[in-house]
């Protein structure tokens, strides 16, 4: 048993080993995967961040060349805007300018008519107007993507605001998202902040759903491994823009991303399960080869224990070490076969002597249970001839009790608690007397405890009838009052 523990134990190491091993294998590799990942994501994120600072940088340029009598001239202002090259260059879906009170000022666009501002896409431009900003980008509710600038003319104060506008159904520069290709499965995509909560851009397998933008919203910032709105677990890398209130977010599922380090993880436990067979197989045969000889030894052992009579000591083998053992192990039977002689002829020895007293007398070990009694005791109580397991389970309790009067309580509580000192060691002897009906006769008895020695916990329980005694002062008592 402790060979085949210790085998145990090395193969459950082996085991351990490699499991931490194909742990921190699949650990480096989603380390690498998720470096790699995440410079694709920031490679993309900066691709759109570029792209959103140049159109913001251009059209912060072009509202400083607007003079600021030509905001008061719709005709001139639109005549400006059509002569800019650069806007419609850059917004496929034109521009215009709006005022301090959201009317539009002037608009010009050469691409697709572009929708009517809503009552929410006016006061999210009056509100960069009034706040100071440089520049802002926000999606408009009918789809498109509106990229402003305040227009200062010559006063510190903001006059308007000149805005571009990007149709997401028309090209643009976020196609590189929507034509991207990612693994087989993996999937880009470009959200907006939570007070929008809309998809800009995607590009996901066909067939896939979008997830929502609160699924998203909830994952946390960089890169980890969490499920993704279909149940799938995904590496999945998040990054916010700089000039644009948007993240970015690249998905791959564990089973493609991971799939080579699975196949390592699936032929590392298969090499350990055929290196722990053959091994476990190659040390069963060995250790039961090596222990036949103790094993016969034991049955030997145990047939001659079910059989009284010792027949000789135990045969050898030809096997070293079992032999020694077995030589060890016959020294030892012999020396306590002696011993149990001598214990034996002691307790034979202790029991005449007890019983050569006339004294009644009780040995108790130290939790009060009998370990003797002597043949006058025995004699008095009518008890049976002893055996060997007589005395066990018999208390001091129940060696008084059995002759106790039905008044007879006190008596036998101050003798209980008198025991009980002796065995504790809190006295060093206790003497009472006690009268016990018996047989219907009155018989009174003085009983002395003692220990039952210096090194041993215990007590020696001695009774003398003093029935005679008692009954002559008795006389001589009523003598006496005649």
């Amino acid at each position: 048993q402790i060979t085949l523990s210790i085998l145990a134990i090395v193969l459950m190491g082996i085991g351990g080993f490699s499991w931490f091993e194909a742990r921190m294998l699949h650990r480096n590799m989603q380390r690498e995967m998720g470096s790699q990942q995440a410079s694709v994501a920031a490679y993309m994120g900066g691709n759109v961040d570029r792209e959103v600072g140049l159109r913001l940088d251009a059209l912060r340029h072009l509202a400083a060349k607007i003079p600021a009598n030509t905001l008061r001239n719709p005709a001139a202002l639109q005549l400006l805007l059509a002569q800019l090259p650069l806007l419609q260059s850059m917004f496929n879906g034109g521009a215009f300018v709006v005022g301090l009170q959201g009317d539009t000022l002037a608009a010009h666009s050469d691409g697709p008519v572009r929708a009517p501002l809503s009552a929410g896409d006016t006061s999210q431009l009056l509100a960069l107007i009034q706040s100071g900003q440089k520049e802002g980008v926000f999606l408009a509710d009918a789809g498109n993507i509106l990229l402003a600038t305040p227009v200062y003319a010559s006063g510190p104060r903001p006059v308007g605001a000149l805005v571009g506008i990007i149709g997401l159904d028309a090209p643009n520069f976020l196609d590189s998202i929507a034509r991207g290709q990612y693994g087989v499965s993996g999937r880009y995509l470009l959200y907006s902040a939570p007070q929008h909560r809309l998809v800009v851009a995607s590009r996901v397998p066909p067939g896939t759903p979008l997830p929502s933008v609160e699924h998203l919203l909830h994952q946390p910032p960089g890169t980890s491994v969490e499920d993704d709105h279909l149940g799938r677990e995904s590496l999945i890398t998040h990054i916010a823009l700089a000039r644009a209130p948007w993240h970015i977010a690249v998905s791959l599922p564990t089973e493609e991303a991971f799939a080579s380090s699975r196949e390592q993880q699936t032929r590392l436990v298969w090499a350990v399960f055929a290196v722990v067979l053959v091994v476990g197989s190659a040390c069963w045969i060995i250790v039961r080869r090596q222990l036949a000889a103790l094993v016969q030894t034991t049955l030997e052992i145990d047939t001659r224990s079910r059989s009284r009579d010792w027949v000789g000591p135990l045969p050898l083998t030809r096997q070293y070490e079992a032999d020694q053992l077995i030589t060890a192990f016959n020294r030892l039977l012999e020396s306590l076969r002696s011993r149990n002689e001598a214990l034996a002829s002691a307790v034979q020895l202790s029991q005449n002597a007890l019983d050569s007293v006339g004294t009644h007398i009780a040995v108790l070990d130290a939790r009060g249970q009998v370990m003797a009694i002597n043949q006058p005791w025995r004699q008095f109580a009518a008890m049976p001839t002893p055996s060997a397991q007589e005395p066990h389970g018999r208390t001091y309790r129940t060696l008084f009790d059995e002759g106790r009067n039905s008044g007879d309580d006190s008596q036998f509580l101050v003798l209980c608690q008198g025991i009980e000192a002796v065995l504790d060691g809190a006295a060093t002897s206790f003497v009472t007397e006690r009268a016990l009906v018996w047989q219907g006769s009155l018989h009174w008895f003085d009983i002395r405890i003692t220990p039952l020695g210096d090194g041993d916990r215990g007590a020696v329980v001695a009774r003398t009838d003093i029935t005679e005694r008692k009954l002559a002062d008795e006389q001589i008592r009523k003598l006496s009052q005649i």
